[in-house]
């Protein structure tokens, strides 16, 4: 049978005109619904879903933990841990050397990592994983901060002159890292690159030569070393006061007020001269707070060993870093405009009279980067003010003792709840049953300067960073409230740091303002914010208060039996429980919300349910992208139906 070649192809094209008929058909019914309206922010959750997920399946394979042996049961690992000489030091020696380690702890720690949160359910990433689990933290760390699609976009670029094409859109980057101007993104993501190389460079260098030749301390558990030996006495010295307890005088060894507080032991910090050791140590640490993670290797205290004259020079290096991260990158490529203009126009040409420089303008900052600029100062400066209030005024209503002369202080209870800073003891002379006596200094250097510079030091980190040179337990409530706000406010759009970002809250001051004296439009450096902006900022503001409360509630009802109004919490690293009550489960979810990664001990809790690190892990998602960019996952590409048009009517408000 001979084949009709001409009606075979016209079946075919009939066939494929059909095929394709049904094909739109599916696609216009099926494909939102599959494709679940995909805008950027949802691609963009897409990839950072994936990254957690990598990053998650790395660190839970055995070779990301520094053991002696382990046990698979029950879908987790069971990893008898080696023992470190810091152990001998904290609380939780006896019960650290067995840590359970399940996928839920693997998700959260990369998402935390990823996110540059800091928060952990790792007590210490130094002691607990090998160098293999560091390098891929610090690798999750060094993503997050600088931004997957950033990174992407720059391997995209490298990769154009073999593809001739562009694998990679700026409307995405324009979302994660990107300023005003879209046109802007991609110059300034390839400059950044390259001054964020640099500047980890140079700090790691610094910090190295420092750790190595400065000896540093590994920090003493004051609960530990009291209640593993038998006192008859202690001494302590606050502000010029001596405060002497006895146990006839009802004091209690593993009580709440005295478990945080740590001193300087006799053994060295291992960076002290051992510099491999000591550079990596370094590199970890300028890239955690370059991009503002709160992750480091020195411990179970954070950086409490440098809470002393001789760490005061390491801590304003770290300042400078945590600034640098949290000002957002559309201002530090104006801020390297200038220094461009600068170099080539002041420098080339006035003094070495290079003509090709001649023509060469001083650019301007854009109102987003004197806003942030503006925005950041006035917040860093108010918040420290409060901070030193609460801190000086507040040690007033936290001391209970009757003076029975007008040096030596007997009787009642030493701390209530929590202490100030200001009022927190100098040292303590602890006399024993065996006739000896241990002088405990707990600031080391200048007293008076460590205090003050700790006060200023946690206010500055706390917004965005989680690095601490004092336990939060040891400030005063109101204290707590303060820094959980500076935490929920945040840092700059398109940086590091997170929360409702500094933008958001002075825009609605300002409209608010406005408003006051009876203007209609709201403006800034001469510029008219437009009603859009103004309406977002309301509807993040909004939203992030709406989220933190719910998730704060939720997490303080389910995580711990309730009470007196106080929530008892299983402490898995003491040999005791912590009570916290409701502003520190606020505290902790703000430093979710504004990935700073600071924490009351509620995160690393047995007490804590799986559920809640889920919350957790949203927070942190929710906070690195974004209030705004996260309402987007909820919003559709396409329309389900045409808006309607009603007639209007004014509703009365207020």
């Amino acid at each position: 049978m001979k084949l009709n070649v001409k009606n075979i192809k016209r079946k075919i094209r009939k066939l494929h005109f059909s095929f394709k008929n049904h094909h739109f058909f599916f696609s216009d019914k099926w494909k939102n619904l599959l494709m679940m309206h995909w805008t950027y922010p949802k691609k963009i959750f897409l990839g950072i879903l994936l990254i957690w997920l990598v990053g998650a399946i790395l660190l839970y394979t055995p070779i990301s933990f520094n053991y002696e042996s382990y046990q698979y049961i029950n879908n987790e690992y069971v990893f008898n841990l080696k023992e470190t000489t810091i152990d001998q030091y904290m609380n939780s020696a006896t019960a650290m050397h067995e840590y359970h380690f399940n996928f839920l702890k693997a998700i959260f720690t990369s998402a935390s990592a990823f996110t540059n949160t800091g928060l952990s359910v790792i007590p210490s990433a130094g002691t607990y994983l090998s160098f293999f689990g560091q390098f891929i933290v610090f690798v999750l760390i060094e993503i997050g901060g600088f931004g997957y699609i950033s990174l992407f976009y720059l391997i995209g670029k490298s990769l154009r002159k073999i593809t001739k094409k562009d694998l990679f859109g700026t409307s995405l980057l324009n979302i994660e890292r990107g300023g005003t101007k879209v046109s802007n993104s991609p110059k300034m993501i390839v400059r950044i690159f390259f001054v964020f190389i640099i500047i980890q460079i140079v700090f790691s260098l610094i910090f190295s030569g420092m750790f190595y030749s400065i000896p540093f301390y590994e920090q003493q558990s004051w609960a530990h070393f009291i209640n593993t030996n038998s006192w008859t006495q202690i001494q302590y010295n606050v502000g010029g006061k001596i405060i002497q307890i006895t146990p006839g005088d009802g004091f209690n060894e593993k009580a709440n007020d005295l478990l945080s507080l740590t001193f300087d032991s006799n053994t060295l910090v291992k960076t002290y001269h051992n510099y491999p050791v000591s550079l990596w140590y370094s590199i970890f640490l300028t890239g955690s707070a370059v991009n503002n993670a709160g992750f480091d290797l020195f411990g179970y205290t954070s950086l409490q060993f440098l809470r002393n004259s001789n760490g005061i020079s390491i801590q304003v290096l770290m300042l400078i870093l945590i600034v640098i991260g949290g000002i957002g990158f559309p201002i530090l490529y104006d801020l390297s405009n200038q220094v461009e203009w600068l170099i080539k126009y002041k420098i080339m040409y006035k003094i070495f009279k290079k003509q090709e420089y001649a023509r060469f303008l001083k650019p301007k900052l854009s109102v987003f980067s004197k806003l942030c600029l503006w925005s950041a100062l006035i917040v860093s400066a108010v918040s420290l003010a409060i901070l030193y209030l609460t801190e000086y005024v507040g040690s007033n209503s936290y001391v209970g003792f009757e003076m029975n002369d007008s040096n030596i202080i007997t009787g009642g209870s030493f701390f209530q709840n929590n202490i100030s800073l200001i009022n927190y003891p100098i040292s303590a002379n602890v006399q024993w049953s065996d006739g000896s006596s241990s002088l405990v200094s707990f600031w080391h250097g200048d007293p008076s300067l460590n205090k003050n510079f700790s006060i200023f030091f946690n206010c500055i980190a706390s917004r965005s960073s989680g690095f601490s040179t004092v336990n939060f337990q040891n400030m005063t409530e109101a204290s707590i409230v303060v820094l959980a706000i500076l935490m929920f406010i945040g840092t700059s759009p398109s940086s590091t740091g997170a929360g409702i970002r500094t933008t958001t809250l002075f825009i609605m001051i300002k409209s608010l303002l406005s408003w006051y004296r009876g203007v209609e439009k709201t403006s800034m450096f001469k510029r008219k914010i437009p009603i859009k902006t103004i309406k977002e900022s309301y509807m993040v503001f909004l939203s992030a208060v709406i989220l933190v409360l719910v998730c704060t509630s939720i997490v303080f009802i389910t995580s711990a039996h309730l009470i007196n109004g106080k929530n008892l919490v299983a402490d898995e690293y003491s040999s005791s429980n912590k009570i916290f009550n409701f502003s520190s489960f606020f505290f902790e979810i703000c430093s979710a919300f504004g990935t700073s990664g600071n924490s009351m001990g509620i995160t690393g809790s047995s007490s804590i349910q799986w559920w809640n690190l889920v919350i957790l892990v949203i927070l942190m998602y929710v906070g690195q992208m974004s209030m705004s960019a996260a309402n987007l996952l909820f919003a559709r590409k396409v329309p389900k139906k045409q808006e309607s048009f009603y007639l209007e009517e004014d509703i009365r408000i207020g």
